[in-house]
């Protein structure tokens, strides 16, 4: 998707979640149009010696994480909507 929207013309920055860190992302997008892409991820836990076993509690509490996610992209949604309601103000 990035590299058919730089394809297009469209020079707008691409926005994605923790499934999009993986090196076939930029493989598959290319790494002059994937440059510029906004992630939001979290560290590993598991890498983190002083997490490892609040991790194993957190496991147990998936639930909870899977809400704040949730709200957090809906808060996302929300901002990019504004911008474009605001986008579309300035145009006129």
């Amino acid at each position: 998707m990035v590299r058919q929207a730089k394809e297009l013309g469209l020079n707008a920055p691409f926005m994605s979640g923790d499934g999009s860190i993986d090196p076939k992302f930029i493989e598959i997008a290319g790494s002059k149009e994937a440059e510029g892409t906004y992630m939001t991820f979290s560290p590993d836990p598991q890498n983190i010696p002083t997490a490892r076993n609040l991790s194993k509690d957190t496991r147990r509490n998936m639930v909870n994480w899977v809400l704040i996610q949730y709200m957090h992209m809906m808060h996302q949604i929300s901002c990019l909507q504004r911008l474009r309601r605001l986008t579309a103000l300035k145009a006129k």
